[in-house]
């Protein structure tokens, strides 16, 4: 539109140019069509950026809430297989499972786990109110302290039927990110709690 109509301008000049081809008057429609030209592409490139600019961000926006509802949908699953997995665990022990039983049961749903997650599952672990901690496929460590554990922290002071979800932090195991998601079950009888390597999620 621009250029039209600066054209429709120097159909005149371009006239008085033929008929007294003056110098001035080359130069002036010279200049008045580079301007428009400039000023055409200068409008072109600033509707350019702000467009891209706007596309990026509405794809930044749909991957956000691409990711959010697929870590929540992760979320909702982990906490779905520990209410399983704590459900069983609170049968064995009232039939009075040894702790050796408990520990295999939890090595065979941490297994179970790996292969429903892709190998989202690094550990599941128990503890009971007087301290004893179980833990999938290892003996506890000597240095290990519950009470020091953050998970552990949190189901002791929230209500009996509230899941810990925790923030991502690194794994002293694996040096990998991880979460853990835990819940306290049978009335605080135990707690039950499993570890999710985020990388794999």
């Amino acid at each position: 539109m621009v250029i039209e109509i600066l054209l429709l301008l120097c159909i005149p000049i371009v006239g008085i140019y033929m008929k007294k081809r003056s110098k001035k008057l080359l130069y002036l429609l010279i200049a008045l069509i580079a301007v428009a030209v400039i000023a055409v592409l200068v409008i072109n490139l600033f509707i350019m950026i702000k467009m891209n600019s706007s596309q990026t961000e509405e794809l930044g926006r749909m991957r956000i809430e691409l990711v959010a509802a697929d870590l929540q949908n992760r979320l909702d699953v982990c906490t779905d297989s520990l209410s399983k997995i704590g459900t069983r665990l609170s049968e064995r022990m009232e039939q009075g499972y040894t702790e050796e039983d408990l520990r295999n049961f939890l090595s065979e749903e941490k297994k179970k786990e790996i292969a429903s997650t892709g190998k989202a599952c690094l550990n599941i672990f128990c503890a009971t109110p007087d301290g004893r901690v179980l833990i999938s496929d290892m003996a506890t460590p000597e240095d290990y302290v519950l009470q020091d554990r953050d998970w552990y922290k949190a189901l002791m002071s929230a209500p009996a039927d509230e899941e810990y979800i925790s923030s991502v932090y690194k794994d002293a195991f694996t040096d990998g990110m991880c979460f853990t998601v835990a819940a306290s079950f049978d009335d605080g009888n135990f707690l039950l709690g499993m570890d999710y390597n985020m990388s794999d999620i």
